[in-house]
């Protein structure tokens, strides 16, 4: 069964996103959408149940051209089936029109590989190329050693690692070498 999440749905599944590490971008992007905090980019949530898995699509909207394109990521609660990811595109790409113009996948490479497939089958696109990116889960305990290894860097003596508060993101946003006045949207 394929169904788009509603504001309800994607309330109740976020406590799940949240305990497991492999969906922290997911979490993150429930809490934005649910809080409406990047009105340019609003995200729609999908889910596919089907042989005993669950898959989750996120398609990111782009409405600001020039800063920033459409994003897809895709998790999975289980094993991975490539013909279940590609069923789930393809239930996309019937709702999506900007299916076909997404800039970056964000998946694990055992989802991104059917992804990969299935945009080169259906679009005009070629394969560019494929960064691996492992997610990571960032404890308590490690913050602080962090820290103390920034380096010549100093931080409010309130500041959080995973904070949320908008002068956190001002800070983390100036820290980037590719930080630019539109870039702050992203990090808030």
């Amino acid at each position: 069964m394929f169904y788009k999440l509603s504001t309800q749905q994607l309330k109740e599944v976020l406590p799940f996103f949240k305990s497991k590490p492999k969906f922290a971008l997911f979490a993150n992007a429930a809490t934005f959408e649910i809080e409406k905090r990047l009105p340019n980019h609003p995200c729609d949530f999908y889910c596919l149940e089907i042989n005993d898995s669950k898959y989750f699509y996120v398609f990111r909207h782009d409405f600001i051209p020039d800063t920033s394109r459409p994003i897809l990521m895709i998790g999975s609660d289980q094993s991975v089936n490539e013909n279940d990811v590609i069923h789930g595109l393809e239930q996309i790409k019937s709702v999506e029109p900007d299916l076909g113009n997404i800039e970056l996948l964000v998946a694990t490479s055992a989802l991104s590989a059917p992804g990969r497939k299935f945009f080169i089958k259906h679009f005009t696109r070629s394969e560019d190329y494929n960064v691996e990116c492992n997610n990571f889960c960032l404890p308590l305990s490690a913050q602080a050693e962090i820290q103390k290894k920034i380096g010549g860097m100093t931080l409010p003596s309130d500041f959080s690692i995973g904070s949320t508060r908008l002068s956190d993101s001002e800070i983390v946003n100036s820290t980037w070498k590719f930080a630019s006045p539109e870039t702050i949207l992203q990090t808030k």
